[in-house]
Formats: structure tokens, C-alpha cells, sequence
């Protein structure tokens, strides 16, 4: 029983740390978050996605975004989600597809083998086409990136290449997805 508790506890550090490396700092923790996307329906869309990984909720954070790791020592693979207060869920379906396209390119060997930017631009490309197969419209990647100006002035960074290019790219690719062409002109959800 020690050693499920221990192994519990290094996954709730690990995933805090994870938290203050990728976002920031966790500023009003002890806020919960008013979205409807649950836990179970998060490990749901990252399973849909093709990916095998544990998934974590941290729930009312400052900060809005997601992180992928993996845990060498227990050999655990985890896709983390940091959900303010009031984010709409086709943000947070768009940020879990992103991390799921990074356990994908793990799963299929890629991951390695391409430089940061590479990976993080194929990350984006896949979770719009897949967002979009979802019925989640391409303009919620351009909608978190202006969320992420107004509340925490990112602009983007050299690993994921700056915020407007990611929102060009999105809308760019899903122009060329049969499954987007509606969606990215009305609206979808």
C-alpha cells in the first residue's frame, strides 16, 4: 500500500512541476475551474486521438495550457491540461489535441527526430485536422492565442514559433481539410 501511495505522490509533484516549467506559476490554485470538460472526457478525446497516456486535470490555475512528459522511472506517459476559470471546452479539446499529437509522435517514433519547432508545428497541424473531425472549428486556436495575449502576454517562443504563425498555420491547414472548409467559415462550435 506504501509503494501505490508513493507512486501517487510523485505523479501529483511531477505534475505540478510540469505545471511551473511549461506555464508559469500556479497562481489561484484554489480556484476551481467552471468548465464542463471532465476528466473522463479528457482521457476519452486523447484515447480518440490514438493516444495511450495518462491524463491529468489541473484545474484553476492562472495559466491556460497543456504539457506531455513522460515518466521514465515508472514508464508512465501523461498528457497534463491547466484549466482556468471559464475557458470554453473547444479551447481545451484544441490544447488536449496538441499534447495528444505529441504522444502520437512518440507512439510512432517521430518525436526525436524532429527539432522543436518541427514538432510543435506538426502537433498543431494535427490537432486542428483532428478538431476538426470533432466538429471544432480552426478558430479556436487563433481564439486561446488571444486569450493567452490579453492574460499572460504570450507572443509565442522560439520552440513553438510566435503566436501568429501558429494561428496562420491552423487556418491554413484546415482550409485544405475537407473536414474544416465549413467550419472555418462558420464559425463551428
Amino acid at each position: 500500500m506504501l509503494w501505490v501511495w508513493l507512486i501517487w505522490w510523485r505523479y501529483i509533484l511531477w505534475v505540478l512541476f510540469l505545471g511551473i516549467v511549461l506555464i508559469g506559476s500556479l497562481v489561484g490554485i484554489g480556484v476551481w475551474s467552471a468548465s464542463a470538460l471532465t476528466l473522463d472526457e479528457a482521457g476519452v478525446i486523447v484515447r480518440w486521438a490514438g493516444c495511450d497516456a495518462q491524463v491529468f486535470l489541473v484545474e484553476g490555475v492562472g495559466s491556460l495550457g497543456g504539457g506531455f512528459g513522460v515518466d521514465l522511472w515508472f514508464g508512465v506517459v501523461f498528457v497534463v491540461l491547466l484549466v482556468p476559470r471559464d475557458i470554453p471546452d473547444p479551447a481545451l479539446v484544441h490544447i488536449l489535441l496538441h499534447e495528444a499529437a505529441h504522444c502520437r509522435q512518440l507512439q510512432e517514433g517521430s518525436l526525436l527526430s524532429m527539432t522543436p519547432l518541427e514538432r510543435e508545428q506538426e502537433a498543431d497541424r494535427m490537432a486542428v485536422g483532428w478538431g476538426c473531425e470533432l466538429g471544432i472549428s480552426p478558430r479556436w486556436a487563433a481564439w486561446i492565442f488571444s486569450w493567452l495575449d490579453r492574460n499572460d502576454a504570450y507572443y509565442g517562443d522560439p520552440e513553438h514559433g510566435t503566436a501568429a504563425s501558429r494561428v496562420a498555420q491552423a487556418l491554413w491547414v484546415a482550409d485544405g481539410l475537407e473536414s474544416c472548409r465549413f467550419l472555418s467559415r462558420a464559425g463551428g462550435r
